[in-house]
């Protein structure tokens, strides 16, 4: 949450959630938010415990409305030695 803040300021327009609707929509559900909280360390664990433990690379294909968003996932991957190459489509 504190990286997206980073990117688009405090108090802006959104907020960070697991679902695309508004609290109070009709259409929001009512479920708890897994990433309102961040476990780098459960994660590391995780990858060990799947076998990965020198990190991988992989890519992402965003269109460049969602370059900010993947330059989000980027920099936090590479915390867990995940390499995000990202490439944009052209608009």
């Amino acid at each position: 949450q504190e990286l997206m803040e980073a990117f688009v300021g405090p108090g802006g327009a959104g907020e960070v959630s697991n679902q695309p609707y508004p609290p109070g929509s009709y259409w929001r559900l009512d479920l708890p938010d897994p990433f309102l909280t961040r476990d780098v360390d459960a994660a590391r664990q995780l990858l060990t415990e799947a076998g990965v433990v020198d990190g991988f690379a992989t890519s992402a294909l965003v269109v460049p409305d969602f370059r900010i968003l993947a330059e989000v996932a980027q920099a936090q991957l590479s915390e867990l030695g995940i390499q995000l190459d990202i490439e944009v489509t052209p608009d």
